[in-house]
């Protein structure tokens, strides 16, 4: 019946936004249980298992338990706002991730790429970059805003850029692998950003490189200090943001139905 349907959507609504309705759920079912408990207790052996006073603790400790998680639930978002909100109100950032990573499409790389080859170009050293032979790709764009190639473009600005906005991201993959942050609360708020990070060939080309063990043990850096190389906190991110995805696209694809289905029934409602 439509009403019985009604009340299952608006208990179910109530129940995923209202932490007092959660909150009233669980003390009433707390209490349910304990009368059960007491009558079965009485019946089989006579006498009371709990008291009056236990019939109070009880709820009001499953309330304040309600109210811990609510509380961590805040700390947790804030972090999570003050964590994630750099890449889209920080300058740097977001500009950082538009002109190097969103406007660099695979056909551009691979041209550049196809010039790269049939030049035989290959880095100078580590603080001369190469982009006189990409000039006619350019498109008008000038430093630090240029086409670059992953393997020519060491000591640019672009590439101080990019570096500075996946060095951000690897803060963030810390954080997860910490877990301090979730999956879910990274892939609702910065997965549009680590989805171009995942697919777009210029940026497999750049991580697989830097990801190479090797060329890390290779240096004085690793040798002084044994630390870990260059964004290993991002690339497990990134796994971990595709296994996500694909588990999870089924459950977000129902949800995002569920929510399609309400607000049709709101509208037609609201015409009536």
């Amino acid at each position: 019946m439509w009403w019985i349907r009604n009340a299952i959507e608006r208990s179910s609504f109530l129940w995923r936004h209202s932490f007092f309705f959660r909150t009233v759920v669980w003390v009433m079912l707390t209490e349910i249980i304990l009368w059960g408990l007491q009558d079965y207790w009485k019946r089989s052996f006579s006498t009371p298992l709990f008291g009056g006073a236990e019939f109070i603790s009880i709820p009001v400790f499953v309330s304040a338990m309600a109210q811990l998680s609510r509380t961590e639930i805040v700390q947790r978002s804030a972090m999570v706002k003050d964590l994630v909100s750099q890449v889209y109100t920080n300058s740097d950032l977001s500009e950082a991730f538009h002109d190097l990573i969103r406007t660099y499409d695979d056909q551009k790389f691979d041209q550049l790429d196809r010039i790269k080859e049939e030049k035989k170009l290959t880095k100078l050293n580590d603080y001369t970059p190469i982009f006189e032979p990409f000039e006619c790709l350019q498109e008008g764009r000038k430093e630090p805003r240029r086409f670059y190639h992953p393997d020519v473009f060491m000591g640019s600005s672009e590439e101080r850029r990019l570096d500075s906005f996946l060095g951000y991201l690897d803060l963030v993959g810390y954080h997860y692998c910490q877990g301090l942050v979730r999956m879910n609360e990274i892939a609702t708020t910065i997965g549009y950003h680590l989805s171009f990070l995942r697919a777009n060939k210029v940026m497999k080309k750049y991580l697989a490189d830097s990801s190479h063990r090797n060329w890390w043990v290779e240096t004085k850096y690793f040798e002084q200090t044994h630390s870990q190389g260059p964004f290993t906190y991002l690339r497990i991110l990134l796994d971990e943001f595709e296994l996500y995805g694909r588990r999870h696209s089924e459950s977000v694809q129902r949800m995002l139905e569920r929510h399609k289905r309400q607000y049709e029934r709101m509208r037609r409602h609201l015409v009536r």
